[in-house]
C-alpha cells in the first residue's frame, strides 16, 4: 500500500449501520479525508474515493459479504441489501477491476455468484481447535 493507513477493513456483518456502498464510501472518506467529509454530496463523496482508489494503492477488505444477499442475518435484524443496493456495490466492484492501482478483498461463506467472474480462492474450514482458540 502507499500508506499504511490506506488498507480499510469494513464489516457487513448484521446489524452494522453502513450495511451498503454509502457506509464503505463514508468511512473510508472519513478516514482519509476526515471530518468534514461528512459534509460533502454523496455523489462528490463517491467520486472522490473513487479517485483515491484510482490514484493510491488502497485495500479494501470486505468481510461477512454473505449477509448482503445470500446468507441474511438470522434474527432478522438487518435486513437484505435490496436489488439497487447490491447493482451499487456490484458496479463500484466493476469500477475497480477495470481501472486504478487498488483492491478488493471479499470474504464470505457463500461463492457469491452474482459478482461475475471474479477470482476466487476457496478456503476450506477451521479445525475445532482452530475456532475456538
Amino acid at each position: 500500500m502507499d500508506d499504511p493507513r490506506f488498507v480499510f477493513w469494513h464489516s457487513f456483518e448484521p446489524g452494522v449501520a453502513s450495511f451498503g456502498l454509502a457506509g464503505v464510501i463514508t468511512e473510508i472518506g472519513l478516514a482519509v479525508f476526515g471530518a468534514g467529509f461528512a459534509a460533502v454530496q454523496p455523489d462528490d463523496r463517491r467520486r472522490a474515493v473513487q479517485d483515491l482508489l484510482a490514484g493510491h494503492r488502497l485495500l479494501l477488505i470486505w468481510d461477512s459479504f454473505q449477509t448482503v444477499r445470500s446468507m441474511p442475518d438470522p434474527g432478522g435484524a438487518t435486513p437484505l441489501l435490496d436489488e439497487a443496493g447490491c447493482r451499487e456495490l456490484l458496479d463500484f466492484l466493476e469500477t475497480r477491476a477495470g481501472r486504478g492501482r487498488s483492491a478488493v478483498l471479499i470474504t464470505s461463506r457463500t461463492s457469491q455468484d452474482r459478482l461475475g467472474g471474479i477470482r476466487r480462492i476457496a478456503v476450506g474450514g477451521l479445525a475445532s481447535h482452530e475456532a475456538t482458540g
